[in-house]
Formats: structure tokens, C-alpha cells, sequence
């Protein structure tokens, strides 16, 4: 059978009788974890938090707590903080739920990690659909996996599969043109590393348990993924000579208790001759990588999320609300003003869709009557862009905040950053309170429209907007009145809050007046 000969395309390839080479994880990772240390001492120096991964481990399986060592150990070397989340193996899908969608919802969290296998009673898709696609860190949800499959980008990859790929390039071993065969097809490995070689050209086949003839495919591969969790089966007479083996399986070995093995057969390795060109064994090959790259999606997503602030308008009401009651900074009492709002124009809205009109379109009440509604779906989705905006103008306060003040001239610094960050954000109640008024002289001339049918509804509009109005006033207050070095654009600011609260208060009063004359005449008595 031909040999496989990477030394005419790889320089430093060994010759065939001090086969295998070892290809050491923790060597390919030396350069990934000096860029990160590098990225996590700018941060410090800037006084910004280190980026935080959760881990989330169901049980007490022998190879998720080595892989959650591991990670804890890198973790507090590199300057990551790294939380366990340990739940028991009898813990309901539920209370799996619950944990995964709180750690979601925090603002200190940037990665979550859900380690698996899960115990049988555990629904995995549903349990992956309770973590933020932004946070999720192994390719697990939904939509990184459609990433994947559609070869979108960016995305994270399953850590382990993207680890494969990285060390084959550490070591210059290109996947192009080659015969790769993966032995597994989970969805943790197996699955995505195939796509991670079909991406590089390989000419991939994904073998298991029901694959016939899988000696005769593998005497054929020049390269071979296992990641079957099968100890010790993959056996030297099925591989063929010169080929690259990257063992990935992890299980629990038979000869060994409380020891774990790999998928590759040692006597494979010691064999004479020995048919594997180059090896990556379980201790010290792929895991010491996969670390890695988890620690670097989780800075990935640290930095994405600095950049990027939270998003509510696609949430859902029952989303929003738990993101609302959470211990975060954002969303908090300027979004749900904004939102209160929005409310107050959708009620609106439906008051002046029951009200009567002239039945002929060309009419000029109808026309009118149809702008007031257009006008007010507008000022709806403008309002609730502004809790948006409020969570925009809120980060860059915070980081100035964050900002050092050791020496003179950094307090100085630190506090003018801070006063500019102020007074930006003063312009979103303000205008908040702007679009409110707007509201409810919308809502007053609705009302006009006279209907008795929703007349409750006009009513709770104008509370609602009056109340946003009052909500915006005093964030306007107290992002003013911390204007120290600008005293005289924060009593302006004051001024215009106060201006808006009373013509709120005046259209709202008027509102309710003319829905007392739509309401029905009181009861009396027989």
C-alpha cells in the first residue's frame, strides 16, 4: 500500500522510523494564548471588567469534570473569570431551563458553556434555545449551527472540532486534497468537524456504527478524526501507512477504572512499524487546544458585546420583562419609559380605529382620521426605537465610570469623560419626552373622534404617556443636576423637562375630560 508522504510537502517531517510525531495541543495554543494575554492586560490597564464564562455541568460524569478543570485551570491563568454552575443529574428540564436563561440574561456573562452529554431526561435542542446566541460559546444553539451548516461567518464553531482544524494548521498539515475520515457524527464533534474539513477541500467521510466496510474506508484515509467515545477501538490493522490520527474520543477505560482512555488503541502507537505518521493522543493533544479556543470565543463575544449594545425592540414582551428584572444595568427605567409609551400610542391607535368616520375614503374626515393613524403607528415604533437608544446613551457613562483616576491627571480625565457622556445621554429623555407630548396631542385629537367603545382606551393612553413624560423628566433631572462643569446646560435641560411635564399634564387632563363626556351616565338606583 502507498505510503503517504508529507515530507515532500511539510519541511521537518519526520522520516518513517521515528514515527509518530506528536502533535502537541499546548504547543499550538502558545500563540493564541499570548494574544489573549495581551488583549486581557489592555483591558485591565483601561480599567474594564475581565470577560466572564459560566459553565453549566448536569451530573458529575469523569470527563466533563476533567474538561471543567481544565478550563478553570486556563481560565484563572490567563484572566478570565469562570463560574460553575452545578446542577444534579436528576435535575428537571425545567430547573435546566431556568439556570440557562438567568445566566443569559446577566450582564457580567459573555460565554456559557452547556457541558454534554445531558442525562437522558433532558431535551438538549430546548435546553439550547434558553441561551443567547451571542453568549453561545461551543456552537450549540440554533443559529450558530446555521452558521455553520450555511457557511456564514462570523460564528463559533464546536471548540473541539474547531481545535482539530487548528492543529492541523499549527503543523502545516493542509486538509486540502486529502481523504479525511471522521469516525463519530455527533453534533460536538463529529458533524462539525466534518464541515470544517469539507470547508478546507478535504474529501471527507463520516463514519458510524452502521457503516459497513469501515477498514476498507479507512486503509484509504490520509487523515482520520475519532471521536467515536469508544476506548481503545480503533485498532492499527483498519488505518492506512503515513496517516495523520487526531484521537478526540473520550470514555472511561475498561482495563483502567476511574481512568479515561482515547479511541485509538495504544498498541496502534507502539507497533513496529508504526503506521501513524503523526498523532495528537488524548493526553496533551486536541483538549489542551480546545481550552483555548474556548477562552478565545469567550473573549470574542466579551468584545462583540462591548461593541454592540443589547437590542430590545425584537424582543418579546416576556423576554423584556425578565431581562428588566434581572440585576443589569440596561435595560432599565429610560427603556421601559420608552416602552410605556409605545403602549400608551398602541392604545391610541385602537381608540381612533373604532372611532366613526365618513364611510366615503375621499371624504376629508376620513383622510384625516387615516393620517392620525398612520401618524401613530410612527410615533410607536419611534418610541420604541428609543429604548434602543436610552441603552446606547447609558454604556459609554458606565465605561467612563470605569475609567482609572490614580493620578491627578486620570480623575481629571475620568471626569470629564463623564460629563460628556452625561450630557449625550440627556438627549434621549429629553426627546423621549418630546415624542410623548407628541403622543398625546395625537391621542387628545382621536379622542375628539368621539367612541364610546373605546373610550377606556383613550383614557389609559393618555396615563401612560403622561407617566413616560414623568419618567423622562426625572432621568433628565438626574443625568442634569450631575452637570457640574456645564451648571447652566443642565438648568436648560431642567427647564425643557419641566415645560414638557406641564404640557403633558395639560393634554392628559384634557383627554380624560373628553372621555368623561363619552362614558355612559352614571348608574341610579331603581
Amino acid at each position: 500500500m502507498e505510503h503517504l508522504n508529507y515530507q515532500s510537502v511539510i519541511p521537518g517531517w519526520p522520516a518513517a522510523a521515528t514515527w509518530p510525531l506528536k502533535l502537541s495541543g499546548s504547543e499550538a495554543a502558545g500563540p493564541g494564548r499570548a494574544r489573549m494575554a495581551g488583549t486581557l492586560a489592555d483591558l485591565a490597564a483601561a480599567g474594564s471588567r475581565c470577560p466572564a464564562l459560566a459553565l453549566v455541568r448536569v451530573g458529575r460524569r469523569a470527563d466533563d469534570l476533567a474538561y471543567e478543570s481544565a478550563i478553570l485551570k486556563r481560565a484563572e491563568q490567563l484572566g478570565f473569570r469562570a463560574e460553575v454552575k452545578e446542577m444534579k443529574a436528576t435535575c428537571s428540564q425545567a430547573e435546566l431551563e431556568a439556570q440557562l436563561a438567568g445566566l443569559s440574561d446577566r450582564a457580567d456573562i459573555d460565554g456559557i458553556l452547556l457541558l454534554r452529554p445531558l442525562p437522558a431526561q433532558l431535551d438538549k435542542a430546548a435546553a439550547a434555545a434558553c441561551i443567547d446566541p451571542q453568549k453561545d460559546v461551543d456552537g450549540m444553539t440554533a443559529a450558530q449551527q446555521a452558521r455553520l451548516y450555511s457557511g456564514q461567518t462570523p460564528y463559533f464553531a464546536p471548540c473541539t472540532a474547531e481545535a482539530v482544524v487548528a492543529l492541523l494548521d499549527h503543523y502545516g498539515i493542509d486538509p486540502a486534497g486529502l481523504r479525511a475520515a471522521v469516525l463519530g457524527r455527533s453534533p460536538v464533534v463529529g458533524l462539525p468537524v466534518a464541515l470544517l474539513l469539507q470547508a478546507r477541500q478535504a474529501t471527507v467521510t463520516v463514519c458510524h456504527s452502521k457503516t459497513k466496510n469501515r477498514e476498507q474506508l479507512l486503509q484509504q484515509s490520509d487523515l482520520v478524526i475519532a471521536a467515536m467515545g469508544r476506548a481503545k477501538s480503533l485498532r492499527a490493522a483498519e488505518l492506512k501507512p503515513g496517516c495523520v490520527v487526531v484521537d478526540c474520543g473520550v470514555s472511561p477505560d475498561p482495563a483502567d477504572p476511574g481512568q479515561l482512555a482515547g479511541d485509538l488503541d495504544p498498541a496502534a502507537v507502539t507497533d513496529t512499524p508504526c503506521k501513524i505518521s503523526a498523532l495528537a493522543p488524548l493526553r496533551g493533544g486536541v483538549g489542551a487546544l480546545t481550552t483555548t479556543i474556548l477562552l478565545q470565543h469567550t473573549l470574542e463575544a466579551y468584545l462583540a458585546r462591548q461593541a454592540q449594545p443589547p437590542a430590545f425592540l425584537g424582543l418579546s414582551l416576556t423576554d423584556y420583562l425578565r431581562r428588566l428584572s434581572n440585576a443589569a444595568a440596561v435595560p432599565g427605567g429610560g427603556s421601559a419609559a420608552a416602552y410605556v409609551a409605545a403602549l400608551g400610542l398602541a392604545l391610541a391607535h385602537m381608540a381612533g380605529s373604532l372611532a366613526k368616520a365618513p364611510k366615503d375614503p375621499a371624504e376629508p374626515g376620513a383622510a384625516l382620521l387615516q393620517a392620525d393613524l398612520r401618524q401613530a403607528q410612527a410615533l410607536q415604533l419611534r418610541l420604541s426605537r428609543l429604548a434602543d437608544e436610552d441603552a446606547r446613551a447609558f454604556l459609554p457613562v458606565t465605561a467612563a465610570y470605569r475609567l482609572p483616576a490614580a493620578t491627578p491627571e486620570q480623575k481629571q480625565a475620568r471626569s470629564q469623560a463623564i460629563q460628556a457622556a452625561l450630557r449625550a445621554a440627556s438627549a434621549v429623555p429629553l426627546e423621549l419626552a418630546r415624542t410623548a407630548v407628541d403622543g398625546l396631542k395625537l391621542t387628545r385629537h382621536l379622542t375628539t373622534a368621539g367612541s364610546r367603545n373605546a373610550v377606556t382606551d383613550a383614557a389609559c393612553a393618555g396615563e401612560l404617556l403622561l407617566a413616560a413624560v414623568r419618567c423622562a423628566r426625572l432621568n433628565t433631572l438626574i443625568n442634569a443636576r450631575q452637570l457640574r462643569r456645564q451648571a447652566e446646560s443642565g438648568r436648560d435641560m431642567e427647564r425643557r423637562a419641566d415645560l414638557a411635564l406641564e404640557e403633558a399634564s395639560r393634554l392628559n387632563q384634557e383627554i380624560q375630560t373628553l372621555a368623561d363626556g363619552l362614558m355612559p351616565p352614571p348608574l341610579t338606583a331603581d
